[in-house]
């Protein structure tokens, strides 16, 4: 074969390769095509051969052109449109080759790609190939002086190394970090200066260069100690440290990397993170999904979209567990995962162990002798101890060894109190216990009570993972918080009915509660919001216990009335899956924290049931995965059931079968729990049609560009006779709310002047403000404006209050004390609880110069709201309401509007009978509000409702003085912080 035009190729030897291209001719002979210009930027050039003859045909050999066209076999001349579209075709070539056009860089985007894609194939070694990518697109990868710096990190020249970062410092977005990444590359030369051997040389890198950089010198010491090691492998234990070569400068590398903008310099392994960032977003999109990846790139193909199925989740009985004689009201899986306890009505606990590799059950231990049907039990951290109750009825507490099935303790109440639930302290020697008839108590592994709480009724508890707080949920439909070493309690979340259960998940931010003919709900405990009420179950006045489970415990479980069992994803309110097989009510459901693709559930039916995935191999949570096969699918397996059924146990299912079985680890030793959890990422966006979870943005202060958000629930149409008022106890205060507005105003509103004067000046401090900001939220009562807050002052002025018995609006009756006369009496003891996190709030957002709105529509007490906003140098609005002030303000006032920050309404209402129309346009707006809420108010979409006589003088000036009294000390801490004072 002869190439034409090979001056051309010579002349390009700098911009191309050379390839050579070898064919397979019919007689076994090998021939040789090449070399060839690959690139062809000097244009012009074409090849033509023949595999024996000069006609130009080839007989299945091959035809590259200038263009970097590949044609096999026959190919006409008419097709050349199709080559230049298809650089890869089938076909005889007879006709001349296109020439080559050069690359156009399109946009921006391209660039990006072709520099990911180059810094990739670096990283695979293919060097080659990237100079050629470099060759034909002319985009650089990185910047030359950038490009510079890595050849000569890499070669390890640290002078030349130096003077290129100082050529780099321009590009720096911070130039502190030029003394960072000048002390990597010198920590790197020290290194490599003592494992060499040139000691005198290290000494004076640490001493001339190192030392007067003055960064990090708590860690000069440490350095110090590298150059007295002994040997080679201990200087790399003690540096941490790979030693001299391409594998820790490579790592030097990605760490310099981090400092420069990705203009100049890509960030390290860009495209893989990219890649890792679409694998996670397809995962967390499959409501499905419930297998650990330990590693994306490899478990995941790149070539199609990531599904899973139902068969991933727990779908079939496996095995059905008949050793109990009456209902089965408890069950849960150790906290290793490896054992499995029920309790029933017929007072019996039945432990029992797990298979490592068939998942089968085998009965271990029957606890026996319980005076009482178990209702409840709680396995110690450290699975060594299982505390057993009864029902309401009963007082005792029985404490057994798992370990060899003896009891270390029994205890009785010598104060007839019923022990009904419990929650073991992190420490497993002790746990917390109590009932429904006033206490809770305190008692370690010999029974002795050590603490109690009187006062309280109890109906389900946890600890928090602080070890300190105990949350129970009491008659009140509360959960409350309680921290024995404070001796404090406090609000937490309060539902509209009874709460029959409730459990954390293992981050403990999440509550998962059984709310009485409710349901299952599922509550933000740090941000104390409801998060998502799940549909389908049925639940009357029983106890059902419901579980967090799954990979990451993305999956919620819970049984129901109707006989089955309910799987939801927590980012979704309606059933994935729904299992059936029981005949009778679930009571019960627990999901193994060690193998996610399994659960159990009990039944009034006298059985517990098994139930495992179909498809995904069940493999410990925190194991290493098992190995896919060549064409990246994961292999198949199940719980294989065993041919002979143990005694007592009876086996439904046949063996699951698989071509590819897996054989798994044994579990860990029951002395500590195997599980591996990370807290539930919930997404904040609207999740049914009755409320709307939603983050307010607001615009960052002049010293921070960050964004902080607040979340309140609003309650928007749709309303169900059992929604009760939704909304914050208490609220992750705005970090930054602007200070530079649009101010809209209209003749009832009234402007502000000093603040703005205080905040021209150029002397104050914002930092410090802006580290105020933050602590303050850690504090509970970081104003101290909960003591202005009397209930002795509120009964003077009336607050309690109400209208006519007639006209309770449904929605105030948790906050009535009873009736006089026929004339409502509100609960003071609820008021002044709500009034003081009302005013705490309100204090927050005066700190952070938050606009303030006083409403108020009553003709009456309309001058004492509008000289209260003066007061505090705030906004009244005691007019008629323009319809659209909020949900329209743009149009309304002909340019765009800031709205305020927070809303005061003295009345809800707008007259007898109507709400006033602000408080839908601010919900509408999500706009956080406070509302005096009398007895025939609605306080659904008030984000703070206070409970009061919002009709009378004295109670209207009241809560004004309490009001303006808070938002003055906010606004007055703002000052001093400003100052610094």
């Amino acid at each position: 074969m002869t190439a034409t035009n090979g001056s051309n190729d010579e002349t390009n030897d700098s911009l191309t390769d050379e390839f050579e291209i070898f064919t397979n001719a019919t007689d076994r002979n090998r021939t040789t095509i090449g070399p060839i210009n690959v690139f062809g930027r000097g244009g012009g050039g074409e090849i033509s051969g023949n595999m024996g003859n000069a006609s130009g045909n080839t007989t299945n050999g091959v035809i590259m052109s200038n263009n970097g066209n590949y044609t096999n076999g026959n190919s006409k001349e008419d097709d050349d449109d199709e080559v230049e579209n298809f650089p890869y075709m089938n076909g005889n070539s007879h006709g001349a080759p296109k020439k080559f056009s050069p690359y156009v860089i399109k946009s921006q985007t391209d660039r990006d790609i072709i520099r990911l894609i180059g810094q990739q194939l670096r990283i695979m070694g293919l060097d080659r190939t990237v100079e050629h990518l470099i060759q034909e697109s002319g985009c650089r990868l990185d910047h030359p002086t950038a490009a510079k710096f890595r050849s000569h990190v890499m070669n390890g020249e640290w002078n030349k190394a130096d003077v290129s970062l100082q050529e780099l410092k321009l590009f720096l977005e911070n130039p502190k970090h030029l003394i960072k990444m000048k002390f990597l590359l010198l920590e790197q030369k020290y290194l490599e200066c003592i494992e060499d051997g040139r000691n005198q040389e290290a000494l004076e890198c640490l001493r001339s260069e190192i030392t007067p950089l003055n960064y990090k010198k708590e860690k000069l010491p440490k350095i110090c100690r590298y150059i007295f090691t002994n040997s080679l492998e201990e200087l790399k234990k003690v540096a941490k440290w790979e030693g001299k070569g391409q594998a820790s400068r490579l790592k030097l590398m990605e760490k310099l990397q981090n400092f420069l903008p990705p203009s100049i310099m890509l960030p390290p392994r860009r495209l893989q993170c990219l890649l890792n960032q679409a694998i996670e977003l397809q995962k967390d999109h499959c409501p499905y999904h419930n297998y650990r990846i330990e590693n994306s790139m490899d478990e995941f193909s790149l070539l199609v979209d990531h599904a899973c199925s139902k068969d991933d989740l727990p779908s079939e009985t496996t095995q059905i567990l008949a050793e109990h004689r009456d209902e089965v009201w408890y069950c849960k899986f150790s906290n290793n995962g490896s054992r499995l306890a029920s309790g029933s009505k017929d007072g019996a606990i039945v432990i029992w162990d797990i298979d490592p590799e068939t998942f089968h059950l085998t009965l271990t231990y029957n606890l026996l002798g319980h005076p009482f049907a178990i209702s409840f039990f709680a396995w110690s951290p450290d699975d060594h101890y299982l505390v057993a109750l009864g029902p309401e009825e009963s007082g005792e507490f029985w404490i057994w060894d798992t370990h060899t099935g003896t009891i270390k303790h029994k205890g009785i109440n010598q104060n007839d109190d019923s022990l009904t639930t419990c929650a073991w302290h992190k420490d497993s020697k002790k746990f917390v216990a109590g009932g429904t008839r006033g206490h809770f108590y305190i008692i370690d592994l010999n029974g002795t009570i050590v603490e109690n709480w009187e006062g309280v009724r109890v109906q389900s508890l946890a600890y928090k993972n602080d070890g300190k707080t105990v949350l129970a949920a009491d008659t009140h439909f509360r959960i409350r918080g309680y921290n024995f070493e404070d001796v404090t309690d406090y609000n937490i979340i309060r539902e509209d009915h009874s709460i029959m259960s409730f459990v954390c998940d293992d981050s403990g931010r999440y509550a998962l509660l059984n709310v009485e003919n409710q349901g299952v709900h599922l509550w933000d405990l740090e941000d104390r919001v409801l998060v998502r009420k799940f549909q389908g179950i049925t639940q009357g006045y029983y106890t059902i216990h419901s579980c967090f489970g799954g990979v990451e415990q993305v999956f919620i479980a819970s049984g129901s009335e109707d006989n089955k069992i309910y799987i939801w994803h927590t980012k979704r309110e309606h059933p994935i899956s729904v299992l059936k097989g029981h005949s009778r009510t679930v009571n019960c459901v627990s999901w193994n924290p060690r193998y996610p693709n399994m659960l159990a559930s009990a039944s009034d039916d006298t059985t517990v049931r098994i139930w495992c995935s179909k498809r995904r191999p069940i493999r410990p949570d925190n194991q290493q995965s098992t190995s896919v096969t060549s064409n990246s699918v994961p292999s198949m397996s199940g719980p294989n059931s065993p041919n002979a059924a143990v005694s007592n146990v009876i086996t439904t299912n046949s063996a699951i079968t698989t071509a590819n079985p897996v054989t798994l680890p044994p579990p860990p030793p029951s002395g500590g729990s195997s599980s591996n959890s990370s807290s539930t990422s919930l997404s904040a966006s609207p999740i049914n049609q009755e409320f709307i979870v939603t983050p307010i943005r607001h615009m960052g202060s002049n010293t921070s560009t960050s964004t902080s958000y607040l979340y309140p629930i609003i309650m928007i149409g749709f309303q169900r006779s059992h929604l009760f008022s939704v909304r914050r106890l208490a609220i992750p205060i705005l970090k930054n709310l602007t200070s530079i507005r649009t101010i809209w105003i209209n003749k009832s509103l009234h402007t502000k002047t000093e603040l703005f004067e205080l905040e021209e000046n150029d002397n104050l401090n914002y930092s410090y403000y802006d580290e105020i900001c933050k602590k303050s939220l850690n504090v509970p009562d970081y104003f101290n404006v909960k003591r202005l807050v009397n209930i002795n002052e509120m009964f003077d002025a009336r607050v309690y209050m109400g209208h006519k018995e007639g006209t309770l609006n449904t929605y105030m009756k948790p906050y009535i004390f009873g009736s006089r006369l026929g004339h409502l009496i509100i609960d003071l003891d609820k008021t002044t609880h709500l009034l003081q996190e009302a005013v705490n709030f309100a204090a927050h957002i005066a700190f952070r110069n938050g606009v303030i709105l006083f409403i108020n529509k009553s003709p009456t007490t309309g001058h004492i709201v509008e000289t209260t906003a003066k007061n505090c140098l705030e906004y009244s609005h005691c007019r008629e309401w323009n319809i659209g002030t909020f949900t329209d303000s743009t149009r309304f006032f002909n340019a765009v509007t800031r709205l305020p920050d927070l809303l005061i309404f003295l009345s809800t209402m707008n007259n007898v009978f109507e709400q006033h129309p602000a408080v839908v346009e601010a919900s509408k707006q999500m706009i956080p509000t406070i509302g005096v809420v009398d007895t025939n108010s609605n306080p659904c979409l008030i984000t703070f409702p206070v409970p009061g006589n919002d009709d009378s003088v004295d109670s209207i000036k009241y809560f004004c003085r309490i009001f303006e009294e808070a938002i003055k000390i906010g606004k007055l801490e703002r000052i001093k912080c400003l100052q610094n004072q």
